[in-house]
């Protein structure tokens, strides 16, 4: 399982990458376009609008899945590494509910938008169904990282390997991540 979302979170992230390069590219061409000749693009406003929103919901499983979503250390920060990783638990717990919740209702709108009213977007008429069906594909990979990351955390907790998780990182990376922790003193592999 963990080849696998390690993949598909890669391939998430060259998409999101193309999405806000696209996004970069139509934004600076609009300015020239609106400024210079006073020919701005049509539907730059929504290519914008609804490509920042794809791009960040395909790549919100990546970046959990690499454990870099913003922190903050001041409730584990006193907490030994059990407590630690129960509290990693928790989070994981509360990543596959919320991730989970917000897939299924995209989910439930596409299909809406793909069997009923076809609804479409105002200036570049793309339909809503394909838009919701991108965003749920990015909210279940999601589910699945955070899936993962409860599965493997409670496992070690309960064999007692409650040190940093380091597997989704690569040998170079780990080897830095371990000297970095040990020269904290936080190291409790």
């Amino acid at each position: 399982m963990n080849n696998f979302i390690d993949k598909a979170t890669k391939i998430f992230r060259v998409v999101s990458c193309i999405i806000f390069a696209f996004i970069i590219i139509v934004t600076m061409v609009n300015i020239i376009g609106r400024t210079l000749f006073n020919a701005p693009i049509s539907g730059a406003v929504e290519i914008i609008e609804y490509g920042f929103m794809l791009a960040i919901a395909v790549v919100m499983a990546r970046t959990g899945y690499e454990n870099k979503h913003v922190s903050v250390d001041l409730v584990t920060m006193n907490l030994g590494p059990k407590g630690k990783k129960a509290f990693y638990i928790f989070g994981a717990l509360c990543g596959v509910i919320a991730f989970g919740i917000i897939a299924y209702l995209c989910l439930m709108d596409a299909i809406a938008y793909t069997t009923g009213t076809s609804r479409l977007t105002e200036a570049l008429h793309i339909p809503y169904s394909i838009l919701y069906y991108i965003i749920f594909a990015g909210f279940a990979l999601g589910t699945l990282v955070f899936l993962y990351q409860l599965i493997e955390a409670t496992k070690d907790l309960v064999t007692g390997n409650c040190g940093p998780d380091l597997r989704h990182l690569s040998e170079e990376e780990k080897a830095k991540r371990i000297a970095e922790l040990a020269e904290q003193g936080d190291l409790d592999i």
